[in-house]
């Protein structure tokens, strides 16, 4: 009989070990089944754009012809804003329609624009007092509202980099293009063909 009880306890002790298995096993399966049905997930989207500063010239020469000093006239000055010499009678010259050099933002950031030409007055016209400037300025009419010039009086050409023309000009359909007028003033001793050129750069503003 004390045998027999004994194997009963045996069983019983198996049994209740087999029990809590199971409730173990049971527990751990819905832990699991919490895991991937109660628990949210985030999600993460990443976008970057680079902004290009970009210009295009569409105007790429102003040309001021072919001329001379009037006799008792030193210098005549020739500006691509206007279409006669100054002063008035200085000499006679081919070139009667103002002009400029004329670029558009293609890019899709603000820009500063500045500008380097490749001579000083001396350089490109040399003679005695010569002159060669520029001045940038709106060309679309709208009071500047594409871009604002960083100066709007004639400077010298100083043959360095970095001469300040347009800041702000704005990337858009419309409103994104600006100018550029050269002045030349031509004194005595000056003669020969003239060419300078004059090179546009555009950084992010």
């Amino acid at each position: 009989m004390e045998e027999s009880n004994k194997t009963l306890a045996l069983l019983l002790v198996a049994a209740i070990v087999v029990s809590l298995g199971g409730t173990i096993v049971s527990l751990n399966k819905l832990g699991q089944l919490e895991t991937m049905t109660g628990r949210a997930v985030a999600g993460t989207a990443t976008l970057t754009v680079n902004a290009t500063a970009t210009l295009d010239v569409t105007d790429t020469t102003i040309v001021f012809g072919s001329g001379s000093l009037s006799a008792g006239n030193d210098t005549c000055t020739l500006s691509s804003n206007a279409s006669a010499v100054s002063p008035a009678g200085c000499g006679t010259w081919t070139w009667t329609t103002g002009d400029r050099f004329v670029f558009d933002n293609v890019g899709s950031a603000s820009i500063t624009v500045t500008i380097q030409s490749n001579a000083t007055a001396a350089q490109f016209i040399g003679g005695t007092s010569p002159g060669f400037k520029y001045y940038c300025a709106d060309t679309e009419g709208d009071a500047g509202g594409e871009g604002y010039p960083l100066g709007s009086t004639w400077t010298d050409f100083s043959g360095s980099a970095g001469q300040g023309c347009v800041t702000g000009l704005k990337a858009e359909a419309v409103n994104d293009s600006a100018g550029m007028y050269v002045q030349a003033t031509i004194g005595l001793g000056a003669s020969g063909a003239k060419s300078a050129t004059i090179t546009f750069s555009a950084t992010a503003s």
